[in-house]
């Protein structure tokens, strides 16, 4: 149960991913993956009557058994969504994965009131097992639903679609951002370490992709005097993102709270360097001075110093360079599909090892 794989956003391309290599499907020891899409992007209008139907169509739908439901989930809206699901799913008398993406649906538990706190933990104790992106998010969980076994499965990458030749030459001074254009992302902590630098760096060059708030980044981009450095293209295609990440000179995601991120993923295989935050995930992919500078969520100075940096030194970026490509091979989307496919026989009751190692 996943967003549409047309859909924007970080699960939806991974689930993409795994279609891609043939995930979904009926395998060779009888095994059958469906995808079934929980929801569309859209106005709120036809993302409601999607999500209905789709509901709705999954009440009606016949299980074999044994059959294990995998909920892919964010936050809000995509927790009481999936919420529905998993309850339908335990009627119906299938194993339910709840598959918890970003580390902030910590946020949305701890902000929450009373009531709708015992409504999640209810929800997730109920659950056959959780599965999550890291360790430590294995432990707040595991806190939370003691007796549920969690997984850790980092999201995948394709090392394959990042390894066309030849290489391109990459810019001289060309910053990458590519998400989400909201405050949590970093996009306008970037925007004022832009403004800093350009002064002070003849020919820089900043490319936003990404969608939400668009108008508003380009409204703070015409403020702070950068209509001449930075290009605002909005969402781009994987063929846009692929080119983007090969010729930039580097990444930039001054992020305040990540599970994965696929882009930093994405870099790491196009051998690109990258400033960001040790928030989340992210540290377990990427380690500072290696394969990343990491600032602290907020530090314009300590962001603009680092960009300043990486821009400077041609050889750190090119030591950086290689090493993300050697250490990005571990998450390729083969060797993460096969290991999903085991959990999958493990809660179903026809695999017989242990939780997988990654």
């Amino acid at each position: 149960m996943t967003p549409a794989l047309e859909a924007k956003g970080g699960i939806s391309r991974v689930n993409a991913l795994y279609q891609r290599i043939g995930l979904f499907g009926t395998h060779a020891d009888g095994l059958e993956v469906r995808l079934h899409a929980s929801t569309i992007d859209g106005g709120i209008a036809a993302k409601t009557i999607f999500s209905a139907w789709q509901l709705l169509r999954f009440a009606f739908m016949p299980l074999s058994r044994p059959t294990v439901v995998h909920l892919h989930v964010s936050w809000h809206a995509s927790f009481w969504r999936k919420m529905a699901y998993a309850w339908i799913s335990w009627l119906k008398g299938a194993q339910v994965l709840l598959h918890i993406h970003p580390t902030y649906f910590m946020d949305f538990y701890e902000g929450s009131g009373p009531v709708r706190k015992r409504v999640v933990r209810a929800t997730i104790r109920r659950c056959q097992a959780l599965m999550v992106l890291t360790e430590e998010m294995a432990a707040k969980l595991g806190a939370l639903a003691p007796d549920c076994r969690v997984y850790v499965m980092p999201n995948p990458v394709d090392l394959e679609e990042f390894s066309a030749q030849p290489v391109p030459a990459r810019e001289p001074a060309t910053v990458l951002f590519l998400g989400w254009f909201v405050p949590g992302k970093g996009a306008y902590d970037l925007l004022e370490a832009l403004a800093r630098l350009q002064g002070r760096r003849p020919g820089l060059r900043a490319v936003f992709g990404g969608y939400k708030m668009e108008d508003q980044l380009r409204e703070r981009v015409r403020a702070l005097g950068l209509a001449g450095v930075v290009e605002v293209p909005g969402w781009c295609g994987r063929a846009d993102v692929i080119r983007l990440l090969r010729t930039c000179t580097l990444l930039a995601l001054p992020t305040y709270s990540e599970g994965i991120p696929m882009v930093v993923l994405e870099a790491m295989a196009c051998g690109t360097p990258v400033v960001t935050c040790p928030v989340g995930g992210i540290p377990t992919v990427a380690r500072d001075g290696r394969n990343a500078l990491f600032v602290q969520p907020g530090d314009i100075d300590g962001l603009t110093a680092a960009l300043e940096h990486l821009l400077d030194d041609p050889a750190l970026r090119e030591a950086m360079s290689q090493a993300n490509r050697e250490d990005i091979r571990r998450y390729d989307v083969r060797t993460m599909g096969a290991s999903l496919l085991e959990i999958y026989r493990e809660l179903a009751g026809v695999g017989g090892r242990e939780k997988p190692q990654l």
